[in-house]
């Protein structure tokens, strides 16, 4: 489609729509005697810190939530409803230079208008008004939705040779309802100049200037909304305590040793789930709920019960889930003693980040429940499904003698110790993975991962310093045999309970270390990296790496080092620098949230740098206190990785990075190239990402 010529109008005549908003809100809006005069709608959406505008006609957008049910109006937004993440936005231009077909006029960050892409003068204001009813008589009743489906697939396409021949098919359903063209008015054209092709890559800087006075108005801001929950910072050791939990719509004022923060959500109403997890603590009811969350104001508060059984600090988690996405998360401490106390209220207040979930977006909750001994599972999906927990059968033997095992089994076939060759090693692998996948995957789950298998672009493992190694699940068809390993079929992420992790990540600052005794590999890969990350400095020593963690000075920093994993040792993992140790007593040096503020990416590509040891209470890794410390992302490895390998797999990430794929799209692109190479070697499914796999790195 070529650019319209000089001198082409655009209208002013469309209904603008948020896309956070819910589509009962969009409906009514589009019925109201304003929206429904306007033959088109222009949907904006902020994601991932830029602006999309998709511009439709008012049919198709009541046709679409016309289909849905009222439930699923009621709590899903329109970036759902009209599958907008999966979409590809309108061209945009802005208000200086000459639309061609189908592009929406912008100033700034706001929608002025546009040029229809089916018809070659502006669009008339003054139609008859649409209601439901004419779009879904149009259509031959809901029967006809099939050719509306079509459209909408193509709608946003920049592609005008696939979008005007649905276009054609469109006119045919509702051309017979509308009222004959004109040409608008003087005061609603606007002359243009002509211009090359744009993109929504490229939108213009907001300028702040007045919009015109004939532009329809842009939905009202919508109130901040805080996430709040509340419990007594201290209990006598067998009382019951609880957690309330609310979203609140004015601003919440922080106390003394409380913090407090402010994320605005946009017009979102509708369903949230509310997680609690406490594991000290033994919980009186559910500890999962829904929570309704009103268009303004307060929500209803919700009440979980717990009763005190263990003495000392007791941390809780509270998550809020918009479908698969975690949209909020905050962490409580409570001090069980064994005398009696005087409670006093101790709140914590998070962002409340209404982020939608990703098109193929599934979390998957894990947790050991240590009484009975056997893993606890919850799937979510991307369209707000959410199934009751499954439960594993009980584990014969403690849960770190069952990982210990494993781990050994699977170093033994990084090093090949059993000289098999490639293709048996392979088999040996999908075996591994078979096993897990069968004994430790409760049969409602592997039914329900089967059966979403070909849905599943991004599975989120949340789960608290779990060290199993879930990426080497074998998905088999139960009749055809035929599958793959997870972390293959899919992108695996992992995160802990607690606030959700960054969507971007910086690269302004980035520290390569290398001790004297790296691997062999471990200079080649040094000097590959520094090409890739321009302007990377070295370490070599101990004292200066622990000078750059107290200061917290970083954005990126990489390991290319050995790594040991002492089993049955307190705290055994460390790095080796020379005669030196560095271990996971000098990362308790670091202030919790010492990273907060950069949200760093740490990478230490060495042998077993995810792998968990124990501490005096909990188990942990370097992933989990790199986490802790507010690093945004973590790469490292759940088993003993080939020098080669390793090399090879981090090099094609950060190209792959670099290039400005997410840290899922590099982890997989790195997987499958070594895969490729060598379906037998284990090291490319022994990385795994803590982090959003969704993120990537900001440009420089």
């Amino acid at each position: 489609m070529q650019p319209a010529p000089a001198g082409r109008a655009y209208s002013t005549a469309f209904t603008a729509l948020d896309a956070s908003q819910t589509g009962q809100a969009a409906l009514d809006r589009l019925q109201k005697p304003d929206g429904r005069r306007a033959r088109h709608v222009i949907v904006r959406r902020e994601h991932s810190g830029l602006v999309y505008f998709y511009l439709f006609e008012s049919a198709e957008v009541l046709g679409r939530l016309g289909a849905c049910s009222q439930q699923e109006r009621a709590r899903s937004t329109l970036t759902i409803l009209l599958d907008l993440h999966a979409s590809t936005s309108s061209p945009t231009v802005d208000e200086q230079e000459a639309p061609f077909q189908g592009a929406v006029v912008v100033r700034g960050d706001r929608a002025l208008g546009f040029v229809a892409p089916d018809s070659p003068e502006p669009p008339t204001p003054a139609s008859p008004p649409m209601s439901l009813p004419d779009v879904l008589g149009g259509l031959g009743g809901l029967g006809g939705l099939g050719k509306l489906g079509r459209l909408f697939r193509h709608r946003s396409s920049r592609d005008a040779a696939r979008s005007l021949p649905d276009l054609d098919v469109f006119g045919e359903v509702f051309n017979s309802r509308e009222a004959p063209s004109r040409q608008l008015p003087d005061e609603e054209t606007v002359e243009f100049s002509v211009r090359a092709e744009p993109t929504p890559d490229l939108l213009p800087e907001p300028t702040g200037a007045a919009l015109p006075d004939d532009a329809p108005p842009l939905p009202p801001p919508a109130p901040p909304r805080f996430f709040n929950a509340r419990t007594p910072d201290r209990v006598a050791l067998n009382a019951q305590t609880y957690v309330i939990v609310q979203v609140a719509g004015e601003a919440a004022q922080p106390a003394p040793g409380t913090a407090a923060a402010n994320a605005p959500i946009g017009g979102f109403t509708g369903e949230l789930t509310i997680d609690v997890h406490a594991p000290g603590l033994k919980a009186i009811g559910p500890t999962t709920l829904t929570l309704q969350v009103p268009a303004s104001g307060n929500s209803a508060s919700l009440r979980f019960g717990f009763m005190a059984q263990q003495p000392g600090i007791q941390q809780v988690d509270v998550m809020a889930w918009n479908g698969s996405a975690q949209v909020a998360g905050v962490t409580l401490q409570i001090a069980v003693a064994t005398e009696a106390v005087t409670a006093g209220a101790n709140e914590a207040v998070g962002d409340m980040d209404m982020r939608e979930p990703e098109s193929g977006e599934y979390t998957l909750d894990v947790a050991m429940d240590a009484e009975t001994r056997r893993y606890r599972f919850q799937l979510r999906s991307d369209r707000k499904d959410v199934w009751p927990p499954m439960y594993s059968e009980p584990l014969l033997n403690a849960r770190q003698q069952n990982y210990d095992a494993t781990i050994a089994n699977l170093n033994a076939q990084a090093r090949n110790l059993y000289a098999l060759k490639k293709e048996d090693q392979a088999v040996w692998l999908r075996g591994m993975g078979n096993l897990l996948f069968e004994q430790l995957v409760p049969d409602g789950l592997k039914a329900l991962l089967i059966e979403h298998k070909r849905n599943i672009r991004v599975l989120n493992i949340l789960s608290e310093a779990d060290p199993t190694p879930w990426e080497l699940l074998f998905l088999a068809d139960p009749d055809t045999g035929e599958g793959d390993f997870l972390a293959a079929s899919t992108t695996v992420a992992r995160w802990r309970y607690g606030a959700g992790p960054c969507r971007s990540l910086k690269r302004a600052t980035k520290v390569l270390v290398l001790p004297a005794d790296a691997p062999p590999q471990a200079q080649a890969e040094l000097q590959r990296l520094q090409t890739l990350l321009n302007g990377a400095s070295t370490i070599g020593d101990l004292t200066s790496l622990n000078t750059l963690l107290a200061a917290g000075g970083f954005d990126l920093l990489h390991f290319a080092a050995h790594n040991v994993n002492l089993p049955n040792v307190q705290g055994g993992a460390y790095v080796p620098f020379g005669q030196q140790r560095w271990d996971l007593t000098f990362m308790g040096a670091v202030p919790q949230n010492k990273f907060k503020s950069r949200a760093p990416l740490v990478f230490m590509n060495a042998c077993t740098t995810s792998g968990t040891t124990a501490l005096y209470t909990e188990l942990a890794s370097w992933a989990d206190r790199f986490l802790k410390c507010g690093s945004g992302a973590f790469i490292g490895t759940l088993w003993e990785v080939r020098d080669v390998s390793a090399r090879q797999f981090s090099e094609t990430f950060y190209d792959e990075l670099i290039k400005g794929q997410t840290l899922g799209e590099a982890m997989q692109a790195a997987r499958a190239k070594l895969r490729a190479a060598n379906p037998g070697d284990p090291t490319p499914l022994a990385y795994t990402l803590y982090g959003n796999p969704l993120a990537r790195l900001e440009h420089a």
